[in-house]
């Protein structure tokens, strides 16, 4: 990417996006009831930063290694993006100081061991704490969203853009969390025990019943919600992509640990949390118990989703009259 960052509306990109699969948007679908509402509402439409992991790379470098002597973490990050990106807008530097806290590391013991690094090795350890910055996130707010999206060299091979965006705008609304995953976690965690716990060592030690899962549920269902969108207009491919591309990030991230003796970061199971709605996507057809909750919360999604469509409609009609 030549430019620090790119910027489009979120209706744009996903338009953009969908001709690049040579598909189109079902008439009265969810996504295209989303786009009318972009349409008609500008605050409904996000503004959607592109932003190259690499620039992170250079914030978490310099975190971690010349502004080190700043104690206070938000004065360390505020110091390493004037000291690199001086030049870009101050919404954007907000944007990448806040997103740029993921890639620093909380535990004391790695934070001691960097002064004794050898170059080689601290460079591996940027790269992989770069990478538990996400790949999507959401900035709301009731007049101004922003969702951001951090590309990296996956993109060219499994480009999970269209999904991701679609993901991010299911969390704008809102309704993730306040009604889609409370009425399908015990139904997802089911599916977990039953299914994926057994089978799949890489879910050894994700433990559903812990307080810090139930925000792993909530990416789960939020993920589940932008599948059953693009499934809802035939656009599989897009969702295949973005399987892949989980599937290759974690795979980069199991490199960099065997480089650097780090056993874990956070942002696997974040990741871990999103490859449940695939594999729930994979085996509806597969097997009938998954299947049958499939169908229960595709239902939820539709109906959560188009109730929350129509509300927003009806208070933009009486806005409107008033």
């Amino acid at each position: 990417m030549s430019k620090l960052y790119e910027e489009y509306k979120w209706s744009e990109l996903v338009n953009d996006e969908v001709r690049k699969y040579r598909g189109s948007i079902r008439e009265g679908s969810l996504l295209d009831e989303f786009l009318e509402l972009a349409k008609e509402k500008k605050e409904k439409d996000p503004t959607v930063y592109i932003i190259d992991r690499s620039l992170l790379k250079e914030i978490v470098g310099c975190a971690l290694t010349d502004g080190y002597k700043i104690q206070d973490q938000q004065a360390r990050l505020e110091y390493c993006v004037n000291e690199h990106y001086s030049e870009l807008p101050a919404d954007i530097k907000d944007i990448l100081k806040s997103i740029s806290e993921d890639g620093i590391p909380q535990e004391k013991i790695y934070l001691d061991k960097i002064l004794q690094m050898d170059s080689k090795s601290l460079e591996d350890f940027i790269d992989l704490y770069t990478q538990n910055i996400g790949t999507g996130y959401t900035f709301w707010s009731p007049s101004k969203t922003r969702i951001v999206i951090i590309r990296d060299d996956l993109f060219s091979g499994s480009d999970p853009l269209l999904k991701t965006i679609i993901h991010e705008y299911v969390h704008s609304t809102g309704k993730d969390s306040s009604h889609i995953s409370p009425m399908t976690y015990p139904m997802i965690n089911d599916i977990i025990e039953k299914h994926i716990k057994p089978h799949d060592p890489r879910y050894k030690e994700y433990d559903y019943k812990k307080i810090k899962y139930l925000m792993l549920n909530l990416e789960t269902t939020t993920e589940l919600s932008a599948i059953y969108i693009l499934q809802d207009s035939d656009l599989i491919e897009p969702i295949i992509n973005r399987k892949e591309f989980l599937e290759k990030k974690l795979y980069q991230i199991n490199q960099l640990k065997e480089k650097t003796g780090i056993s874990k970061i956070p942002r696997e199971d974040k990741i871990l949390a999103y490859l449940i709605g695939h594999f729930i996507f994979e085996q509806k057809d597969k097997n009938d118990d998954i299947r049958e909750i499939s169908k229960k919360t595709n239902k939820i999604i539709e109906d959560v989703l188009r109730s929350y469509i129509k509300d927003v409609k009806n208070k933009s009609e009486k806005e409107n009259r008033s």
